[in-house]
């Protein structure tokens, strides 16, 4: 092997790394929800529909929706990777700037504002282009998954058959249209966040194991330096303290927010009900009858059970959301 190749192998510490995130996130796929989450997303990535990619100057091709849902997703993949590069550039950038300051180096310190100048403006490109894929893929993904989903709840009178058999489906437009917008906005949001975090521990574990013996802590009486990458546990024990607090104090919000979804349905869908018959109830005066109904349904969305099941503030509601 070429010496000069040396500084362009990975090392050890990172090829260890690396297997352990790639044990880890195939663990993480035998997980119940992650299952019913990728049972739900993944006819959208195997579909072989046609779709239409419409290009600038009025251009426009057809291919199978899949191909075009791989090629999205790829791309914003390789965005965030670039992020995370552009990341840290920037951390080391912010090292040899203020070192810079520090020694009062007038030429290092304009060069070093150039260099922040070039990486800042192309990590804003970035954001701006995974931006706008982003919603252009969920947009594209919430009309597939509404047209497959509006084709089975009409399919030989499937709409009409739930309410006879009393299903359990309550309100089924408003599970088409908003629960599959909060799917395919929420799903590909947090599989885009959770593909940069585990780049960004990657590179950031790396740098903190390196900087851990060049920070002299004394705590207890135990010299810290002599802990190999110190600083890299102590942050895993920060991330894991919060992650679990936020889910202790959270958990209870999956329930509330499904109530609230379902109470919401049912007062909008009375709403549209006297608007559809505001004829007959005006015949009859059915005004006060109406309006006592609405407020009842509308008492069930104000009500504390929908803020938090218990009598204590609803303030932690706000900190974990």
């Amino acid at each position: 092997m070429p010496e000069a190749l040396g500084p362009y192998l990975p090392t050890r510490a990172s090829i260890l790394l690396s297997v352990i995130f790639a044990i880890a996130v195939y663990a993480l796929s035998f997980v119940g929800t992650i299952r019913q989450i990728t049972k739900l997303a993944d006819p959208f990535f195997e579909t072989r529909d046609e779709g239409t990619v419409q290009l600038p100057f009025g251009l426009s091709f057809r291919m199978q929706e899949r191909y075009i849902a791989h090629a999205l997703l790829y791309i914003l993949l390789a965005i965030n990777v670039a992020q995370v590069l552009a990341t840290v550039l920037l951390n080391q950038w912010n090292n040899r700037f203020y070192t810079a300051l520090q020694q009062r180096a007038e030429a290092t310190f304009w060069v070093e504002l150039q260099y922040f100048t070039v990486v800042a403006f192309l990590w804003v490109i970035l954001a701006v282009y995974e931006l706008y894929l982003t919603q252009y893929t969920q947009m594209r993904w919430r009309r597939w998954m509404t047209g497959r989903m509006t084709g089975h709840w009409l399919d030989e009178g499937g709409h009409y058959r739930m309410r006879l058999a009393g299903s359990q489906a309550d309100n089924p437009d408003q599970r088409i249209a908003e629960d599959i917008r909060m799917f395919t906005e929420n799903t590909l949001a947090l599989m885009i966040r959770f593909f940069s975090a585990i780049l960004s521990l990657y590179a950031f574990v790396l740098i903190l194991w390196g900087l851990s013996a060049s920070f002299k802590y004394n705590v207890l009486g135990i010299d810290l330096e002599s802990i190999p990458g110190y600083l890299v546990y102590a942050a895993l024990f920060v991330a894991i303290f919060g992650t679990v607090c936020a889910h202790l104090i959270g958990r209870k919000l999956i329930g509330i927010n499904f109530l609230r979804q379902r109470y919401e349905a049912d007062f909008r869908y009375n709403l549209v009900r006297v608007r559809e018959n505001d004829e007959q109830i005006a015949l009859l005066k059915g005004e006060p009858a109406e309006g006592q109904g609405l407020a009842s349904r509308f008492a069930k969305v104000a009500s504390p059970s929908c803020c938090w099941p218990r009598p204590i503030s609803p303030a932690p509601c706000s900190w974990v959301r």
